[in-house]
């Protein structure tokens, strides 16, 4: 569950172009963000994003992660989804 955490979240960041914003919209704090991208990059060996006074700015390696990472997500949910309609 950590991994699919840092996975939202660096999708998030992705999406938004901060951490900031990815924290509130995930409704966690930025460190946390922070440390979970860090966590993904170092679990991984690749550098996904580079911090700037600007916000973040995803890498090659960080778009390709977080656009598997995001059909990842699409299909967790749905497989949640067909889960609880089978209950």
């Amino acid at each position: 569950m950590e991994n699919i955490a840092a996975i939202h979240s660096l999708v998030t960041a992705c999406e938004t172009g901060s951490l900031s914003a990815a924290a509130r919209r995930l409704g966690i704090t930025q460190p946390a963000v922070s440390q979970q991208i860090a966590a993904l990059e170092r679990s991984l060996g690749l550098v996904l994003v580079i911090r700037g006074r600007n916000g973040i700015r995803p890498t090659e390696a960080g778009k390709l992660v977080a656009s598997h990472g995001a059909e990842v997500l699409v299909q967790r949910q749905q497989s949640a989804s067909w889960t609880v309609q089978a209950s």
